[in-house]
């Protein structure tokens, strides 16, 4: 009869102290928080807006060392990737533009099919989320209006 008595016990005791162990490793595992990769810098502030980062350095230097390129070669590989990145800022500039037209579009056929108070409501609701956004980017991207 004890036995039949123990091994119950002993298997309830065994699963408690491993759910514990298991919880407590749950619960002391650190949260990360999204950090912007250079401190004080926004997202595109790092490699478009400041032309003194050293990324695009290198990114040159590598290119540069494991081709071997000759002093020509260089020249023409720095132009290459200039001309490369002024694009990048276009079509990135172009693709926000683009966006926030349709944004626009988007809001004008919505207050078209509302009442005056539903208008003025949507109005408010938009403004609410416009705030929310300002202090998320300030909060995440600092400097980034």
């Amino acid at each position: 009869m004890k036995k039949e008595l123990i091994y119950p016990v002993l298997l309830a005791i065994v699963s408690v102290v491993a759910g514990l162990a298991i919880g407590l490793t749950i619960a002391r595992k650190p949260r990360y928080d999204f950090r912007p990769r250079f401190e004080g810098k926004g997202m595109m502030e790092c490699d478009m807006r400041n032309k003194d980062m050293g990324r695009k350095d290198e990114i040159f230097e590598k290119i540069s060392k494991r081709l071997k390129l000759s002093d020509g070669q260089k020249e023409e590989v720095k132009n290459i990737l200039k001309s490369s990145r002024d694009e990048a800022k276009e079509v990135f500039k172009a693709s926000k533009d683009k966006l926030a037209g349709l944004k626009e579009k988007t809001n004008t056929k919505i207050r078209s099919i509302l009442s005056k108070d539903q208008q003025a409501e949507f109005d408010k609701m938009i403004g609410e989320m416009k705030g929310k956004m300002d202090r998320f980017k300030e909060r995440r991207m600092p400097g980034i209006k």
